[in-house]
């Protein structure tokens, strides 16, 4: 997938809003990443498509961490990695509050 392949550039692409996963609207496409960055992801990447290249810009929307991670980590470390992405991707999608970035 598109969208995988650009997430995965950061950390574990977890799963991606309904509008992007539809290809409804691109305008903005909104991708959950699980990155272990401590900086901003802000900038721009180069895309070919075809013949052509384009610029795609990738900026973080805000940063959540997720402080009970590590933690889950060790209470389940047989967790492949589908049931870790389904975790998360359960957490964003449900609203629950993922914590700060502080």
């Amino acid at each position: 997938n598109f969208f995988t392949r650009i997430a995965e550039r950061w950390g574990l692409f977890i799963c991606m809003d309904s509008n992007t996963s539809s290809y409804s609207s691109l305008a903005v496409a909104r991708v959950l990443v699980l990155t272990s960055y401590t900086k901003a992801i802000n900038g721009t990447l180069p895309v070919r498509l075809r013949l052509d290249e384009f610029l795609i810009r990738v900026c973080e929307e805000s940063s959540r961490v997720i402080p009970a991670y590590d933690r889950m980590r060790e209470d389940f470390p047989m967790m492949d990695l589908e049931e870790v992405q389904g975790y998360i991707a359960q957490l964003w999608k449900g609203g629950e509050d993922l914590g700060s970035s502080e």
